[in-house]
Parts: C-alpha cells; sequence; structure tokens
C-alpha cells in the first residue's frame, strides 16, 4: 500500500542472523554505537545498551541466589519433615528453575543417603525414623551461560527504509525510540488510570463513543502529567491527593442545603496555581 515500516526483532531473529553464513550481521558490530546492514532489501540497526546489558546479568545473578535459596528452603524441609515425599522436592525445584528461566544453563542434581529424622509418635515422644536425606547440587553451565550472555542488552531495529541519503540510522532509531510514548498511551488506556477495559458495551456505536471518551480522558491525562512535571510533583501520588478531595453538605434549618469543599493541601495549591485553576470553595 505503499507504506514503509520501522520495527524490531527478537533475540531468537537475533540468534538467527548471526549464525546464519549468508548474513553479514556478527556478534562483533554490537556495541554503543549504532552500526547498520543493508541486506534483502531489509536495513538492520544494531547496538548494545551498555546499561540494559548490565542490568539484565545483574537481574540474572540474582535469579540464581533466590534460587540456591529456595532449593535450601525445600531440600531443608524435606529432611526434616519424614512424610515429605521426594517426587515433590524435585517437582517445586524444576518448576522454580523453570519460573525463574534458568533452565538453559542451570541443573539441579538430588542426592540420596540413608539418615534419620526426629519425629513425633502418637505418645507425643519424639522417635527417630529412617529416611533418605537429600543433598541438592546446583551445577552452571558457563559456556550456555556466556553464549546467553553474548546478547544481553542487545537489539536490532529493521527498516524497509533502506536508501541512506534520505533517512539516517540516528533518524530512523530515533523514530522507533518514540514507540515507548505510543506503549505507554495504551498503559495508561487500559490499566493504570483509565482503565478503558474490559468492555461491556453491546453495539458498536456505544463502544466507540466509550473508546472516544477515553481519549478525551487521555488527552487531559497528558495535560495533568505536564502540569504536574512543571510543579516537580509525583503524578501518582498527586493523583491520589486528587482523589481525596471531596465536598462537604452543609444545612442551615433543614432549609437552606450547600455543598463547600474543604481547603486543599499545599501539593494541590502547588499544581492548581500552576494550572491558573481557581478551585472553587463552594458548589
Amino acid at each position: 500500500m505503499g507504506y514503509d515500516f520501522i520495527t524490531s526483532i527478537g533475540k531468537s531473529s537475533i540468534q538467527a542472523l548471526i549464525d546464519n553464513k549468508e548474513s553479514k550481521i556478527e556478534m562483533s558490530l554490537f556495541d554503543e554505537n549504532l552500526k547498520e546492514i543493508i541486506e534483502n532489501n531489509t536495513r538492520y540497526i544494531l547496538r548494545q545498551n551498555p546499561l540494559r546489558r548490565d542490568e539484565i546479568r545483574e537481574t540474572r545473578e540474582s535469579k540464581q541466589e533466590r534460587l540456591k535459596g529456595f532449593i535450601k528452603e525445600k531440600t531443608d524441609y524435606y529432611n526434616t519433615h519424614y512424610r515429605a515425599k521426594s517426587t515433590t522436592l524435585q517437582k517445586h525445584i524444576d518448576k522454580k528453575i523453570s519460573d525463574l528461566k534458568l533452565n538453559k544453563f542451570v541443573t539441579v542434581t538430588i542426592s540420596y543417603k540413608e539418615g534419620n529424622v526426629k519425629r513425633i509418635n502418637k505418645n507425643q515422644e519424639e522417635v527417630l525414623k529412617t529416611k533418605e536425606i537429600a543433598t541438592t547440587t546446583i551445577e552452571i553451565d558457563k559456556k550456555e551461560k556466556t553464549k546467553i550472555e553474548q546478547l544481553d542488552g542487545c537489539y536490532v531495529v529493521t527498516s524497509s527504509l533502506i536508501d541512506t541519503s534520505k533517512d539516517s540510522k540516528e533518524d530512523i532509531h530515533k523514530a522507533y525510540k518514540t514507540l515507548i510514548k505510543v506503549e505507554n498511551a495504551f498503559k495508561t488506556l487500559k490499566t493504570e488510570f483509565l482503565e478503558i477495559r474490559p468492555l461491556y458495551l453491546k453495539t458498536d456505536e456505544r463502544i466507540q463513543g466509550h473508546i472516544a471518551l477515553s481519549m478525551h480522558a487521555y488527552n487531559i491525562t497528558l495535560k495533568l502529567k505536564g502540569f504536574t512535571k512543571e510543579s516537580e510533583l509525583d503524578f501518582k501520588s498527586t493523583i491520589r491527593e486528587l482523589s481525596t478531595v471531596k465536598t462537604v453538605v452543609n444545612r442551615i434549618n433543614q432549609a437552606i442545603k450547600f455543598e463547600t469543599i474543604p481547603t486543599v493541601s499545599d501539593t494541590l495549591k502547588t499544581l492548581f496555581t500552576n494550572m491558573k485553576l481557581k478551585f472553587p470553595t463552594k458548589i
């Protein structure tokens, strides 16, 4: 239809390009500076974000420490409870490794040796019972781990804009990075404050109306975010303060009824001043 695209590819696709002998893309091209390769009418812009790389590796090491603590806890429980089953111990450990996504380079071996476990009998007496006592050994495949670490912080932006005289790699990279604004917009609409979903509307007209109102609300949210930033205020805590503003119903001799708004906090006063908003004292 005449449209060009700017998008990105996942780690598995990046690895496939590196492994492809016909491709010019190789691991040595990834560093803090942008690099580009044009092949098969596609432009590939490569970079490794050092901050993101270190963050990913720190998280991976943290997961390994969490796994060690989890294994110790489950092993100690198994070894001190007579009725605890070895199959359950194995199941818990395997699941934890999978949940932490460490199964590509972490394996755990469990060995058993006959021992004794203290148990309270029917007469509330402490007795020793024979049981297979577990010993766990964590093994790290350093070669596989190093291979996984190679792509930490690496990303590849792809585009059909292959004319380098019209669009520089910096311009394409910058355009791709603005997608985070779109993602944040949808996050705000769907989950954070406006909660556009779930929808329980039966007709297209009502759905369209609901979405239109949500978009108007999002524009208000953007304005409010701008004012809170100018006022050097935290947006989420300011929203919470706004939600506490309520009116008080006043009655005089049961004949006169009116509503007033109590004095707001200093935070909201600062916000309203920057917004040039005169907050009403009564309704």
